[in-house]
């Protein structure tokens, strides 16, 4: 007898992380979400604690093979999505020396009506014109 396979994804989003393990044929065999906050330290601000996000990806994955029994030699692959866009100082070994600024920043510069601006652009803009705020620990 064959013994099924599985695939986890995983989908990083802004306020939680969701895990989803899938039988090769599509169906769910388990699944579970952890959020995490989305800090505001000024009006215009939005960062993460890049640990908190880490944590539940951790969790995430680890609760999925928890709930279904699954031996971790049956899956085939761990799958990654992400669309926030975020900006992040590391020192050299990785090691996150900021919160994340978020895509959720509602700078304008110069005035721009939000529509007409790039966000990353947004982002870097933000970064360059204020200190970093340390990582909420």
């Amino acid at each position: 007898m064959t013994e099924t396979r599985y695939m986890i994804g995983v989908d990083i989003g802004t306020t939680s992380t969701k895990a989803v393990l899938f039988e090769e044929n599509g169906n769910i065999a388990a699944q579970h979400h952890v959020g995490y906050p989305l800090h505001t330290p000024e009006p215009d601000a939005a960062e993460q604690d890049p640990e908190d996000i880490l944590k539940a990806v951790v969790e995430t994955v680890q609760e999925v093979m928890t709930q279904s029994g699954v031996p971790a030699e049956h899956v085939l692959f761990v799958s990654f999505s992400s669309a926030m866009h975020s900006v992040l100082a590391v020192d050299k070994n990785g090691k996150p020396l900021t919160a994340s600024i978020t895509w959720q920043i509602i700078v304008v510069p110069n005035g721009l009506k939000r529509s007409n601006i790039n966000t990353m652009d947004t982002i870097f803009t933000y970064a360059r014109e204020r200190p970093f705020t340390p990582c909420h620990r």
